[in-house]
């Protein structure tokens, strides 16, 4: 049901979908966000939490997919860095915003962001395909972009589009999408915080 509402939405204006012939668009949407947020302080905050993050080979629960450095899923009421405060109240509110009406009453869905995911990629990382399918929203936002970065792919059917990820992007898109990150040859730390949303209540 949330979805096929989500189809019947135009107002939202999503940058990019994803065509599958005779089914449903897959919509994802694209924002700057560095007029919005303190970059580096979450790229500092992400490093500093670098020694408490996991490789592949020791999260035994991620089984295949995860081929970088990561976090558990987190709790949003663990955190207490305002930078990222700052994230997930903006993040939130694109999200809500994207939703707005949803049913024949006019209704509408505030959302709220249960958890996040903090990941740091190197020369060769990757995630195999996946999905977010126990959200209704998801969202990656890139704080740190080196040169020579692989962008993400998202499938839908026998279609895919990978879109070229830039710093300070904010990426939106349904939870059950399909999407990966394939290895790349940047030098550094590609960093991404993941997070994803639920209906929270219906405001009028």
């Amino acid at each position: 049901m949330f979805y096929n509402k989500l189809q019947a939405k135009i107002e939202n204006n999503p940058q990019y979908f994803v065509q599958q012939v005779k089914q449903y668009k897959l919509p994802i949407w694209e924002y700057d966000l560095r007029p919005h947020v303190n970059n580096q302080g979450i790229v500092d905050y992400v490093l500093s939490k670098k020694h408490l993050l996991k490789y592949k080979e020791n999260w035994e629960e991620a089984g295949d997919i995860l081929h970088n450095w990561h976090s558990p899923m987190i709790p949003k009421s663990q955190n207490t860095n305002i930078d990222m405060a700052k994230l997930f109240d903006v993040a939130t509110e694109k999200v809500s915003k994207i939703w707005g009406t949803t049913d024949k009453w006019q209704k509408s869905y505030d959302f709220v962001l249960l958890h996040y995911l903090l990941s740091i990629y190197n020369t060769d990382d990757f995630i195999a395909w996946h999905d977010h399918g126990v959200s209704e929203f998801s969202a990656s936002y890139y704080a740190k972009v080196p040169e020579n970065s692989a962008g993400i792919v998202f499938e839908n059917g026998k279609n895919t589009l990978e879109i070229n990820v830039k710093e300070g992007m904010l990426l939106i898109f349904p939870g059950n999408a399909i999407h990966k990150t394939n290895p790349s040859q940047h030098v550094g730390d590609r960093i991404v915080v993941t997070m994803n949303f639920w209906k929270d209540k219906i405001v009028y």
